[in-house]
């Protein structure tokens, strides 16, 4: 199913609409071990230790994902000295959603907190 086909079968912008579509998207994947998450500014299913699906929602979450694919793809080459996640697979886009397919990086999940705390913590100098 390409992500015309998903947005065919439902406009629904509510995460189970979204991992609705994933799971017949991409139903290779670990999803009978999922545990779901949200980011400050996405929501994720965690996939055992395998891969991690992230979702956004909201007017640009085409241009968000496809930015934060980038991102991963220019600095999984540059042999940092941590570990980051690489995209498994290119982003797939829903109606109005987008999510990318990542590896799994062990770590502690932070607390969700409001996306303004997030911003404005971004904004501080060091």
């Amino acid at each position: 199913m390409d992500s015309a086909e998903a947005g065919r079968s439902g406009t629904d912008s509510s995460p189970g609409a979204a991992w609705t579509a994933l799971h017949s998207v991409w139903p290779d994947l670990a999803w009978d071990e999922v545990h779901f998450r949200r980011g400050a500014f996405h929501h994720v299913a965690v996939l055992g230790e395998t891969a991690v699906v992230r979702v956004v929602y909201g007017p640009r979450h085409v241009q968000s994902t496809e930015g934060e694919a980038g991102n991963l793809a220019a600095f999984t080459p540059a042999g940092l000295p941590f570990l980051i996640p690489e995209m498994l697979r290119p982003p797939f886009h829903g109606p109005n959603w987008s999510a990318q397919l990542n590896s799994y990086v062990p770590g502690d999940h932070r607390p969700l907190r409001p996306q303004c705390f997030e911003r404005a913590a971004a904004r501080r100098p060091p």
